[in-house]
């Protein structure tokens, strides 16, 4: 125990995410088998102590409880543990009829066996690894692996259309989800949902996303190839002291614009900590990772277990750097990001975090301050104290305002040198490496106020208020307008009813319409219209999903498959009871 007790004491700290102490917790249990009563005590105790989210905590005993349930349900017969971290072939331990097997792949998707999906869901998919030297959809040579982590593989690629054009830089980065990510139904929908919020974001100070893409049963997207080195490993090496203000600037100001842009887009980072900004070669400034988590299960926590629509019920985070709100499970906000900036700016100016690392619920409840870092003026002290309030009403704003406060009133002297001139500075304290953000940090499932769909809606002639004529009733007649909305919906409501229909849509693109329980597309709209009876979109989306049943019914029927024709349209109107050709389409063929 005294191992996972460390990598919890890491992930407290920052230096872990939770993919690997979920690894470190499959460790424990495949080497002692018999502390799985300990460690619920365990879980238990950090629960009623409030030191680690309870989404956190629910993610660890998802984990624990697969390993309760194969024991048993083997009982009589034979034991599986389950684990990240085997080779996938038998291993025996004893005599009796237990075995080792590899990592753990999710039955496969109900989606698969009651519904015909145009698009098949991946975890119906076997994920082979690509090696070097493979090509993906004829284009991309993979030429060498250049890293890895829990969610895949980051390879140097050669793109051939580039070469073909004579570009002189023809490389590029290239993740591959790893087999176990892959097998998970919601990976799909995580890798789409990063590349593109990324792809959105066309900012110098933002990593360049360039598309997304499957090849057979491999899923990757493309990236930007940079040179450089982390801000948490410059961090590292300049520890004991940290940076001067004067070479720590360009670097926050790089920082900085890039959230910013985000916001601006209505994108909050959410996840931001030293390990998601990097230094480029040329000295700028890059901000990555931008809601990759927010999309994506928990590993070993079932589809089922949680609402993929409902982000603050199972969202991950980096307690170092998360904010209050986000342990409260809060609303997602601009602030979130200041608040981490906040945490970063203090350690490249001193070496250290502004609390030791402690997270800021425990920090407040401490009431902790920000030790002045001398060889700044009490205002540009005080502008990391703004940003690093524990509470959002008193924090900065805007990154626009932090920055002319952490300024201060030298602007003369403290010119900004802009990222160029302080090249120099960079290179003499950053190593040069090849990077590729492949999730090395915390996966963090959390949302941003007003993303945009994936899927575009179509051009719709209704009325916002008008009831669908195809979900009434046949023998009923649309009225002229439905009741208007009691009340216009407030930010919060309104922020969490984009987030669900993004989801909605990514559910449907990939087939998941009723299945698995929890995690589909009707659901997802269903819940939409709980909090906004006269949604368009969701009931635009519901039409869509009927569509695609009557569809599939019709094709059915024509087929002569009259079986198959009935599983449609019972799936058709579980979606959308009173669909009228549905109905239609059922009566007809009852009476064949």
């Amino acid at each position: 125990m005294d191992e996972f007790r460390a990598a919890l004491d890491d992930f407290f700290t920052g230096r872990m995410d939770l993919d690997r102490l979920l690894g470190r917790l499959d460790a424990q249990l495949l080497l002692h088998p018999n502390s799985q009563t300990e460690l619920a005590t365990l879980l238990d105790e950090l629960q009623r102590s409030n030191r680690i989210p309870a989404q956190i905590v629910t993610s660890l005993r998802a984990r624990l409880a697969q390993y309760t349930e194969s024991a048993e349900d083997a009982a009589g017969g034979e034991t599986r543990i389950r684990s990240d971290r085997g080779t996938g072939h038998p291993v025996p331990i004893s005599n009796q009829a237990t075995r080792i097997v590899g990592t753990p792949v999710p039955s496969p998707s109900r989606v698969a066996q009651t519904q015909a999906s145009s698009a098949p869901p991946l975890s119906s998919v076997h994920a082979s690894r690509p090696l070097v030297g493979d090509i993906l959809n004829g284009r991309f040579v993979l030429e060498d692996e250049i890293g890895r982590g829990g969610m895949g593989v980051v390879y140097l690629a050669k793109d051939l259309r580039k070469e073909e054009a004579r570009d002189r830089d023809p490389y590029v980065a290239i993740k591959v989800l790893n087999e176990a990510v892959q097998q998970n139904p919601d990976a799909f929908i995580a890798l789409q949902r990063e590349a593109k919020k990324a792809q959105r974001l066309a900012h110098p100070n933002v990593a360049t996303v360039y598309d997304f893409d499957r090849d057979g049963d491999r899923v990757y997207m493309t990236m930007e190839l940079m040179q450089g080195e982390s801000v948490e490993h410059l961090i590292k090496q300049i520890r004991p002291s940290g940076l001067p203000l004067e070479k720590a600037l360009p670097i926050i100001e790089g920082m900085a614009q890039g959230l910013a842009y985000a916001h601006r887009k209505d994108i909050v980072h959410a996840d931001f900590k030293p390990g998601n900004a990097f230094i480029l070669q040329n000295g700028e400034i890059k901000v990555l990772d931008f809601g990759i988590a927010r999309a994506f299960n928990p590993p070993g926590q079932n589809s089922g277990d949680a609402t993929v629509f409902d982000p603050a019920k199972w969202e991950a985070l980096t307690p170092a750097y998360a904010s209050c709100e986000m342990f409260d499970q809060a609303a997602p906000d601009p602030r979130d990001d200041i608040y981490a900036l906040g945490c970063v700016s203090y350690e490249l100016l001193t070496g250290r975090h502004p609390f030791d690392k402690l997270p800021a619920n425990q920090a407040r409840g401490r009431k902790l301050i920000p030790k002045p870092i001398s060889g700044l003026s009490h205002r540009q002290n005080q502008a990391l104290v703004h940003a690093l309030a524990f509470e959002r009403g008193e924090r900065t704003p805007d990154l626009e305002q932090f920055l002319r406060e952490l300024k201060g009133g030298n602007d003369a002297n403290l010119k900004w040198w802009g990222l160029a001139a302080g090249v120099p500075l960079l290179l003499a304290v950053v190593g040069v490496g090849i990077y590729l953000w492949i999730d090395g940090g915390t996966d963090r499932p959390k949302s941003s106020p007003r993303p945009t769909p994936v899927v575009e809606q179509p051009a719709e002639t209704r009325p916002a208020a008008t009831i669908p004529r195809e979900l009434l009733e046949p023998d009923e007649t649309p009225t002229a307008e439905a009741k208007p909305r009691p009340k216009e919906l407030d930010a919060e409501t309104r922020a969490k009813v984009e987030r669900i229909l993004e989801v909605a849509e990514l559910h449907r693109m990939v087939g998941r319409y009723l299945e698995p329980k929890g995690s589909n597309a009707v659901e997802a709209y269903q819940a939409v219209l709980e909090m906004d009876p006269g949604n368009r979109k969701a009931r635009n989306g519901l039409d869509q999903v009927a569509t695609h049943f009557t569809n599939q019914a019709r094709q059915a029927m024509e087929q002569g498959d009259n079986s198959a024709a009935q599983t449609m349209l019972n799936q058709g109107l579980r979606a959308v009871p009173k669909h009228r050709e549905l109905q239609l389409l059922k009566k007809r063929l009852q009476s064949k």
